[in-house]
């Protein structure tokens, strides 16, 4: 087994989606939105529209940029990620 090292190009990261997790292989070197197109994939997910849903670290407000390289946004081996709505549907109180 081997650690994460700075030469490491493939790692796992996990993808979480309405509390069921997957795991995913990815190439750092590669940008995060095939992740994402293989998350809604995996998990049946039929966007209405594009944009419709992000991935988001944990606790963050904001969505990951999906063309951003895994590398450049800090993603490690590890890393857990949730496949969630970008804007919840409005409605309610």
């Amino acid at each position: 087994m081997s650690s994460a090292t700075a030469t490491e190009t493939q790692i796992d990261i996990q993808v979480v989606y309405n509390g069921q997790p997957k795991d995913f292989k990815a190439n750092v070197h590669q940008p995060l939105r095939p992740i994402f197109q293989r998350s809604l994939a995996e998990f049946g997910v039929q966007a209405a529209q594009p944009d419709e849903y992000g991935l988001f670290l944990p606790g963050q407000n904001n969505p990951l940029a999906l063309d951003s390289k895994i590398a450049d946004l800090g993603l490690s081996s590890g890393t857990v990620l949730h496949l969630q709505r970008r804007v919840p549907p409005s409605g309610g109180c």
